[in-house]
């Protein structure tokens, strides 16, 4: 069962177009409705065959729709059906409805219908829509007599004004008592009574009970009563109890009541909320036959909203028990007159269609007034304006102009609190709430202000939820307040504060750090409020040590004792964190230290070591150099160590340890004295050859020596010390002191005794013959010497042609390469000495080393029978070693236990090769 106001209401933008067969529909709850429209759009060659989805919604809005099909709230209550779609023309045309079935009072809503082709921008939603009112039939009770409340006239009754003359079925304490053409009916007063449309009795209206106690009884006019917020009502009964002549004249007293109980009324002439608003009249009560009637009204005055209650009546008489009220009583609801809005053109948001509406329906052809800004504009239910920015309207019934509609106006400016209130942590839950004074009242919709000043859209609703926000959530926020005569928006500017993020630190310049360069470190840390930064240098095991305050930490010089770790501590009021950087400083290496292993003293024959390091960064290498001159050293080891495993005397010396990386190289000298014993000791004697008795003669002892050696002389076959020191001087020489003379050399490592030096004293007759005697001597040993050269060289000569003749060019040879020279010098010296002046032979003593210069001429070639031997090429010098040694006689015989049979001694001589030029 429904009931429409007939009027078409037309939606359209430019082309497409939806029209309603009604804007209001009122159906009864529980009944079935149907809405339909119809729509067109442009037909389109390019699109054929044209294809389109249609649906009809309550929620979401015209860009997110939500399917009544999809709805929960409609499941198994809804139904579309559709046309199929027709083109004729230029233009496409479709009809569709939607059927409600068992209404429910939530179905009370603005249905919009939206139709989908597949047309570039195909999409289109008719507004404002069909508002759909579910009520309930009511039933309303008068007295037809007064004076005789007996029988009851009841009126069913519906906001929705069916159409035509509807039949209605009435029913008493469930029981249909009959149909009745007109919704009136006459029945006794006492029962429960109910009415229903012919052919829907299961959509029947709420009981309406008369009530008695047996003869005690009162009847309501309207269980129901609806009127205008401001306005004046009247609440009317009737009420009847038995006479009793015993009591008479019968006394009576009445009241209304909401509050307390039927027990312990209060009446409403006495409750402060009602008080100089309410009135009661009542009528003289009048007994006929055995019982007695009364009539009553209740009239309030200036409704307000507070006044919607049920309101009871209550009479008491002089009879005994004689008190009685009236249940259920009467309902009053209180509503206000309300202003519709619909926009007829949707392209033409300026043009607003204006309807003065009420739940309460009337009486009549009600006339409205009209008011805009306050001002009177016109009369009628509808009202057509042009919609400008701080208008509002109202509308009120005409002679009530003080019982106005609350004003309908554009959303003023909107508010935002922040709650809870105070500085916003991150972590923390936070409620942006949005209000705005608006009528009809606003709906909010969320923005996200983005850099340029363009939205994000995050929510609809008045509230914008964070259940854990974010640092990322600082910004700006854009509500907008929106109702269908226009929209304001706010802005609200979120400000986080959270604890620094890890920092992170930047060194510059960027690459190798240096020593001597400037750098500077520069930490930052995302952080709100801002963060202090504090430098630290950790030390080992972890300690620190404060260095700087600031977000910078600069070396204007940097030194390698800089290197290490630095940690920088970002820190607000709401906590910190820090992060560790190792900084690397390059260096050139510092001055080396060299260290002796093992320390102290070094004596010839032990092993040394030679330790060389140097602070650099990176790590320096090490080469070892010992210096021959001051101006040529001579290459000795590459490493950190340089170890000798026999060291001799010519090993001292001063030796350099160069440690070197990318960055540079610095030097240090390191001086090695090596002791050792005496070597065997050099004798001479000044004057020397013979001496002759009264001169004077003077021997000399030397020795190589560390540290420097004593001398002590002796005589051959004497036990006692003939004199100490380096020099012996003898006076006024005698023939006793003739003989063999040595001197021993000795420090604290050793000792060594010198060869025997003979002393032979003459007389002044004998020492003519002597200077002939030494030249002979002489003469003979450098002709052997001679001849022994040029024996070897011959053989050797003789040697070479041998070998070339095999497989060489020995006519390529000019001169011959020098050759090792192998000979026992001493012997043959002994050999060719006079028998009485040789010397036994025992075994070889120090090997001496000749040095041999050879040149070979411009031409001169080297045999190449001689390939693979120890000869260079002519651009090359050549070391050639030549070993002779030399037999001596034991200085002092029954004595080798103490001194050496043998004393070797190296010389050493380089042999040189010319090159050609």
């Amino acid at each position: 069962m429904r009931c429409v106001s007939f009027f078409t209401v037309l939606q359209g933008n430019g082309d497409w177009r939806v029209t309603y067969s009604s804007s209001n529909v009122c159906a009864l709850r529980g009944a079935m409705v149907d809405i339909s429209c119809t729509y067109e759009y442009p037909d389109n060659v390019q699109y054929r065959p044209n294809t389109d989805t249609t649906l009809w919604f309550t929620e979401g809005d015209n860009l997110q729709p939500v399917d009544l099909k999809h709805d929960a709230e409609y499941t198994g209550r809804v139904e579309s059906s559709c046309g199929e779609v027709s083109c004729t023309g230029s233009r496409c045309h479709g009809t569709c409805s939607l059927r409600i079935n068992d209404l429910r009072q939530s179905d009370s809503a603005v249905y919009k219908f939206r139709f989908t082709t597949n047309q570039p921008g195909g999409e289109y939603t008719g507004d404002p829509g069909v508002t759909l009112s579910v009520t309930d039939l009511q039933v309303k009770v008068s007295c037809l007599y007064p004076t005789n409340p007996t029988w009851t006239q009841l009126e069913c009754h519906s906001m929705c004004g069916p159409a035509g003359d509807p039949r209605y079925t009435w029913f008493r304490n469930g029981q249909n008592v009959g149909q009745e053409v007109k919704s009136r009916g006459h029945f006794l007063s006492e029962g429960n009574y109910s009415c229903a449309v012919e052919g829907y009795e299961q959509l029947g209206s709420p009981l309406v009970w008369l009530q008695g106690n047996g003869d005690w009884t009162v009847a309501y006019s309207s269980s129901n009563v609806c009127a205008l917020r401001g306005a004046t009502v009247d609440i009317n009964c009737t009420y009847e109890y038995p006479d009793n002549v015993q009591y008479r004249p019968n006394t009576d007293t009445t009241l209304w009541f909401t509050k307390g109980d039927k027990y312990q009324p209060v009446d409403l002439k006495n409750d402060t909320d009602y008080t100089g608003r309410v009135e009661t009249s009542c009528g003289e009560v009048s007994c006929t036959g055995s019982r007695c009637y009364g009539t009553c009204t209740l009239r309030i005055k200036d409704l307000r909203q507070s006044d919607s209650a049920v309101y009871k009546f209550r009479f008491t008489t002089n009879l005994p028990g004689g008190e009685y009220t009236g249940d259920p009583g009467v309902t009053l609801s209180l509503t206000d007159l309300q202003v519709k809005v619909s926009f007829p053109d949707p392209t033409d948001p300026t043009r607003a269609e204006l309807e003065c509406h009420s739940m309460c329906g009337l009486a009549g052809d009600t006339p409205y007034i009209w008011f805009r800004n306050g001002q009177n504009v016109g009369q009628g239910v509808n009202y057509l304006a042009y919609i400008q920015s701080g208008d509002s309207f109202l509308c009120a019934v005409e002679g009530y102009e003080r019982l106005r509609s609350p004003s309908v106006y554009a959303p003023k400016t909107p508010s935002v609190t922040v709650s809870p209130s105070g500085e916003i942590k991150e972590g923390s839950s936070v409620t942006l709430s949005c209000s705005s004074d608006a009528n009809p009242a606003a709906t909010y919709t969320w923005f996200r202000v983005n850099t340029g000043r363009s939205s994000r859209k995050l929510n609809q609703g008045p509230q914008l939820v964070f259940g854990r926000i974010l640092s990322s959530n600082s910004g700006q926020y854009r509500c907008e307040a929106t109702n269908k005569l226009g929209k304001k928006s706010v802005t609200k500017s979120i400000d986080v504060k959270y604890a620094p993020k890890t920092p992170s630190v930047t060194v510059s310049p960027s690459g190798e750090i240096e020593e001597g360069s400037s750098v500077t470190l520069s930490c930052s840390s995302d952080a709100n409020p801002a963060a202090n930064y504090t430098w630290f240098k950790v030390d080992t095991g972890r300690s620190s040590r404060k260095k700087y305050q600031g977000p910078q930490l600069v070396f204007n010089y940097i030194l390698s004792s800089v290197s290490g770790q630095y940690r920088c501590e970002a820190q607000n009021t709401i906590g910190k964190r820090y992060v560790t950087k190792s900084i690397d400083v390059k260096y050139a290496p510092k001055t080396p230290s060299v260290t002796v292993s093992p320390s102290g003293e070094i004596e010839e024959g032990s092993s040394v070591t030679l330790s060389c390091s140097s602070d650099a960064n990176p790590a320096a290498n090490y080469t070892w150099f010992k210096d021959i001159t001051d101006r040529y050293s001579r290459h000795m080891n590459q490493g950190p160590q340089f170890i000798i495993s026999y060291i001799w005397s010519f090993d001292s010396g001063q030796y350099r340890c160069d440690a070197t990386n990318k960055l540079g190289k610095k030097s240090v000298t390191k001086s090695i004295d090596v002791k050792y014993a005496p070597k065997t000791p050099s004798v001479t004697v000044s004057p020397s050859g013979e001496v002759e008795e009264g001169s004077s003669v003077t021997l000399s002892c030397s020795s190589d020596a560390n540290p420097a050696a004593e001398y002590t002389w002796f005589k051959e076959h004497e036990d006692s010390v003939k004199a100490s020191g380096q020099n012996y001087s003898i006076t006024n020489i005698t023939s006793e002191h003739g003989g063999n003379y040595y001197c021993q050399a000795h420090n604290a490592i050793g000792h060594h005794n010198s060869t025997f030096l003979i002393i032979k004293v003459t007389s002044s007759s004998s020492s003519s013959s002597h200077p002939a005697m030494v030249a002979v001597t002489t003469i003979v040993v450098l002709l052997a010497t001679i001849l022994l050269l040029v024996f070897l060289w011959m053989r050797r000569k003789r040697a070479a042609s041998k070998a070339c003749g095999q497989g060489g060019r020995p006519d390529t040879v000019e001169e011959p390469l020098p050759v090792s020279v192998y000979e026992n010098v001493s012997a043959l010296i002994n050999r060719l000495a006079p028998a009485a002046q040789r010397e036994p032979i025992e075994e070889q003593d120090e090997p001496h080393y000749a040095s041999i210069n050879t040149s070979r001429s411009e031409n001169q070639e080297v045999p190449r029978c001689w390939i693979g031997s120890n000869v260079q090429s002519d651009q090359a010098d050549a070391v050639f070693y030549s070993v002779v040694n030399i037999k001596r006689l034991n200085a002092v015989a029954g004595q080798s236990d103490q001194t050496e049979a043998a004393e070797t001694s190296e010389l050493y001589s380089t042999v040189q090769k010319h090159p050609r030029y």
